[in-house]
């Protein structure tokens, strides 16, 4: 009986490789629908482009400035009109990282002082206020 099972896995083992190897090879053929000529080709044509780029560069790297001008009465009578330009303040700490300064809940409060003194909406007079604007609202929905 163990026999029996040791040659079941032994065919269950094999399909699986023939399964997997026959993946792999669809996996990693050319794309689909492009033959050898078409593939040489597009070599071709990005060899072509590569000698392109490269001639390129080589006239670039061949091109040679005459630095005479610089010297010239016309460049040396030429007057600066720049402006400088004015520092922008900072905004900010200089180390964003460094910890926060301990903060006394006591004196820091993010309610303004008039929230803290219990003036706020107990002084608002609401009873004017026309609920059926809301009401109409909702009544549509």
């Amino acid at each position: 009986m163990a026999s029996r099972q040791l040659v079941e896995y032994g065919v269950a083992g094999v399909f699986l490789a023939v399964l997997l190897g026959v993946i792999g090879w669809q996996v990693y053929q050319a794309p689909l629908g492009e033959t050898t000529a078409q593939a040489q080709a597009s070599v071709r044509d990005y060899q072509a482009q590569i000698q392109e780029i490269d001639a390129g560069i080589q006239r670039f790297q061949a091109l040679e400035l005459d630095v005479a001008f610089l010297s010239s009465p016309g460049f040396r009578n030429l007057k600066d009109y720049s402006v400088a330009l004015p520092r922008a303040a900072v905004i900010g700490r200089d180390n964003p990282f460094e910890p926060l300064p301990e903060i006394d809940p006591e004196e820091f409060s993010l309610l303004p002082e008039r929230a803290e003194e219990g003036e706020g909406f107990e002084d608002s007079d609401f009873s004017e206020f026309d609920s059926s604007i809301i009401d109409d609202f909702f009544s549509d929905l």
